[in-house]
């Protein structure tokens, strides 16, 4: 009973040491809590964002029946005869599946001025959705579905009403930057009637999970609302106004709930059967492969590969300097552990005194960065929602948050706090009370160096002799700066990469220095244009050079898609760590697919192939050969002189009265052998001459190019250009100049670094309050020091000049090391974001080694300034003594 008794005693008594520590080095400890606070703030927020949009995602999904199979014909079909060649499929099929078939054009949206002049045009999607089955739907759930519904944030939905109207729903982000309201009247001309516009009245605005990302093809990255935009009207109507009457073009569907079949066997069921009775169509795909659904999932992995392991480096650093900080602490309680020792504690209860400290004070902080992390998800969450049009129909806080990051948080205190408090158990009480626990070190004379300075400056102040001696005192101590600077810095110059990435790879592949055009046109599909188009476009003033591309969507085949490519420059030791993929069936489900065949869009280019600007990193442009992008090649390993197989569109003439004319078009596999490979900023890019195209598909005489490229005057009105362009030829469908692109292109990276800033914050505050907790331990040590030079006369200014000189001295070394050790870390972390759609340059500006360097500089003396203020308030009685 007394052994129990005694042993409480010594429980409360080291609590009770543990609190009068805690109280004593109050602000130590606060620096502590959130050193772990932030690594495990930005842990949580990661899991929290990515679980709550991830679910988010796949609830607006299911709510509004995303579609499971897509089918896009190759042109416009009389619907009746597709209704009936879907209706002849095997009934153990059909029976599983929804069908619906739309109209789906691509028009030019009119923008106009307060005068009624029209000042641009822009990419418009129309899709035609039938709302006789959709009406339907509501009323027989079992027979119909309304696939890829609209949710609508203003107005409302079309009804049977609108089937003979020309009312329509506009996409609320393209509304939004128009300026386009419920009620308006918009203009559209469509590829079939040029010379008429067409006016609809805006109904609703709406979204659909179908363009959640508003792309209208992969090879357009800078997605944005301003130069493309998706409506929804009445079937009927929509097949009234371009003079396509009973035709679609499009099939969409999705599996019943109690469906017995999968999704990859129901797409190659109805491609087959479709191609059987002679309709011509391009490959189906999933909805893993919609477009939107696989940037969102992209973009999802990208966050969870990120968003897992760079908090995990910033938990590290956390535990860094948890283990730098309690090993300072226990230099400055060797006399405790020596009368604790010789008093009848046992190491033990020394191991658990330390390692109780640490817990205590990582639980406060683990609890604090969690639900700080959480609500700052949350606030993500709202701003990547809002921008994406995307309703917020689940707020949750996953169970994941705290089954994970608490042992993660108690882990990473628990690893920093076990080495000193170990080696705290190491000592003995002899060493601990005879041995002074700062002055232990012997200097029996100078330094060559400090020899050598003061023979140079015999002169030198008191300050530069002190500082100059306390780094060579205490070597331990120097280092630890050193490398807590070094960590600090490379947390902001990492942090800061990502933005200078993200802005160089904008420079590269589509700014002023590098892309020799001003202006991009866009004509109507069925309206294409031949070279000598060029001629008339330079007539118009300010226009002084033409380039004319043929650019279509393909897809390439006769490889293996091996992925021999891994996603991370680095060996990824934090696999570990990393949270499950979302969806993450997408690999295995679409094996098949991503094995035998992949998207391509290829540009046939004219003779003049300098103005549209292609990086050719290695073989050349050559007849009867194809060029890929590097990061497809290296994606799918494709080597030089490989042959991979292409899907084109080929011309079967015949003869009427004598006369040569095409007779129909249908989709031939040609083979041909990469020559080079090309850097893109898109994967989804091959190059061909005009005149290996003409060979191979037989094109002879019929018009061709549906794109140009166009150089501008210096000091010619753009939107002179622009209006003289668009009223001289009716069959431009879009124009946009190279800064719009640039511009949209820009807002997307601001959107994408929103999780890259919240991590950037986490950094640079972790690595301020890193740096002031070991200052203020390190400063602490030398207390007795610091008031010694005040009782004898030291101003509290040279007392400040000293420290700064000592630590701007050490500063500059660890300066040195987190210049390099930010720009590997940087390159690590940025290669983790990268995808095989799109890819970055790493790149570190100038300017931001400059402000890398001040940050470091600004943290340095404002830790000194801080932790001198903290040693000042102390008495100065009790702090030229030798204190436990």
């Amino acid at each position: 009973m007394a052994e129990v008794s005694l042993e409480l005693k010594k429980f409360w008594m080291l609590h009770l040491k543990l609190a009068r520590d805690i109280k004593k080095e109050y602000f130590t400890s606060l620096s502590l809590i959130l050193l772990i606070a932030i690594g495990v703030g930005a842990y949580s927020a990661t899991i929290a964002g990515w679980i709550s949009l991830s679910e988010n995602i796949e609830a607006v999904y299911d709510r509004y029946n995303f579609e499971d199979v897509h089918v896009q014909l190759f042109q416009p079909i009389d619907q009746k005869t597709l209704v009936s060649v879907i209706s002849s499929a095997d009934e153990s099929i059909t029976s599983q599946v929804y069908v619906n078939e739309r109209l789906v054009l691509d028009v030019s949206l009119l923008l106009s001025n307060s005068n009624g002049e029209v000042i641009n045009k822009i990419s418009l999607r129309i899709i035609g959705l039938n709302i006789t089955e959709r009406e339907l739907s509501f009323k027989n759930p079992n027979n119909y579905m309304a696939i890829n519904d609209v949710f609508i944030f203003d107005g409302a939905m079309l009804s049977l009403d609108d089937v003979n109207g020309t009312n329509i729903v506009l996409d609320s982000r393209l509304a939004r930057e128009h300026d386009i309201f419920v009620d308006d009247e918009i203009s559209v001309l469509f590829p079939s009637n040029l010379s008429k516009e067409v006016i609809f009245r805006v109904k609703g605005l709406g979204s659909n999970p179908e363009y959640i990302v508003p792309l209208s093809s992969l090879n357009d990255p800078p997605a944005s609302s301003r130069r493309f935009g998706v409506a929804f009207a009445s079937l009927k109507t929509l097949q009234r106004v371009s003079g396509l009457d009973g035709k679609v073009n499009d099939v969409v569907m999705v599996l019943k709930k109690e469906a017995s079949i999968d999704r990859k066997k129901v797409a190659s069921y109805f491609g087959n059967l479709l191609e059987e009775n002679g309709i011509l169509i391009y490959p189906p795909y999933t909805r893993e492969y919609q477009q939107s659904n696989h940037i969102l999932y992209l973009d999802l992995r990208a966050v969870s590969k990120l968003g897992t392991k760079y908090p995990l480096f910033l938990l590290f650093i956390g535990s860094f300097g948890m283990y730098l900080v309690l090993s300072r602490i226990i230099r400055g309680q060797k006399k405790f552990i020596g009368l604790a020792l010789a008093s009848g504690y046992s190491r033990r209860h020394v191991f658990l005194h330390y390692v109780e400290y640490s817990l205590f004070l990582g639980s406060l902080g683990t609890i604090l960065g969690i639900f700080g992390g959480w609500i700052l998800s949350q606030a993500v969450i709202r701003l990547y929602s809002e921008r994406l049009s995307i309703p917020t129909l689940k707020t949750i806080f996953p169970m994941e948050l705290l089954l994970t990051s608490i042992p993660i948080g108690l882990i990473s205190v628990t690893l920093g706090a076990f080495f000193p408090s170990w080696r705290a158990t190491k000592l003995t009480p002899r060493e601990c009370l005879t041995n002074p626990p700062f002055l232990n070190v012997k200097m029996k004379k100078k330094s060559y160096l400090e020899v050598s300075l003061l023979k140079l400056f015999p002169n030198m102040k008191i300050e530069t002799l002190l500082a100059l001696r306390n780094l060579r005192r205490n070597i331990g101590r120097t280092l630890v700066i050193i490398l807590t600077v070094g960590l600090a810095m490379s947390l902001f110059l990492s942090s800061r990469s990502f933005l200078d990435s993200g802005y160089h790879t904008v420079e590269i592949f589509y700014g002023n220095e590098t892309v020799e055009w001003d202006a991009r046109i866009q004509f109507y599909q069925d309206k294409p244009v031949s070279e000598r188009f060029i001629d008339k476009l330079l007539t118009i003033e300010g226009i002084i050079g033409v380039t004319l591309t043929l650019e279509l969507p393909t897809v390439v085949s006769g490889f293996e898609n091996t992925f021999k490519r891994a996603s991370s420059t680095f060996p990824d030791i934090f696999d570990v760590f990393s949270l499950p993929e979302p969806r993450a069936d997408f690999i295995q489900e679409n094996e098949f697919r991503m094995k035998n065949i992949e998207g391509l869009y290829l540009v046939v280019l004219s003779g003049n192939t300098s103005a549209f600007t292609f990086e050719l990193l290695e073989g050349q442009f050559s007849e009867n050969a194809i060029l890929i992008s590097d990061q497809f090649a290296q994606v799918h390993g494709i080597s030089i002189g490989d042959n991979i197989t292409i899907a084109l569109p080929k011309i079967l003439w015949g003869t009427i009265f004598g006369i040569t004319v095409p007779r129909d078009v249908v989709q031939q596999n040609v083979t041909l052998v990469v020559s080079g490979f090309t850097r893109e900023f898109t994967s989804f890019l091959g190059y061909m001459s005009i005149e290996t195209y003409k060979r191979l598909t037989d094109w002879r005489f019929l018009p061709l190019y549906n794109r140009g490229y166009i150089k501008i005057a210096d000091g010619a009105d753009k939107n002179e250009v622009r209006k003289s362009v668009l009223q001289t030829f009716e069959n431009v469908r879009s124009f946009e100049y190279q800064e719009e692109i640039e511009d949209n292109f820009q807002e997307v990276l601001r959107l994408m670094n929103v999780v890259v800033t919240v991590f950037s914050f986490f950094s640079t505050t972790l690595g301020m309050v890193l740096l002031v907790a070991i200052l203020l331990v390190s400063v602490l040590e030398r207390e007795r020091e610091l008031a010694t030079m005040q009782v004898v006369g030291a101003s509290r200014k040279l007392i400040i000049k000293t420290l700064l000189t000592e630590y701007l001295a050490v500063g500059f070394l660890g300066i040195m090391l987190g210049l390099g050790l930010g720009y590997v870390t940087g390159l690590y972390f940025f290669s983790l974001v990268g995808t095989e759609l799109y890819q970055g340059l790493y790149h570190i500006s100038i300017t931001t080694y400059y402000l890398s360097i001040i940050s470091a500089l600004f943290m340095i003396i404002s830790a000194v300034l801080l932790v001198a203020q903290v040693v000042f308030r102390r008495p100065l009685a009790e702090s030229t003594k030798t204190f436990i």
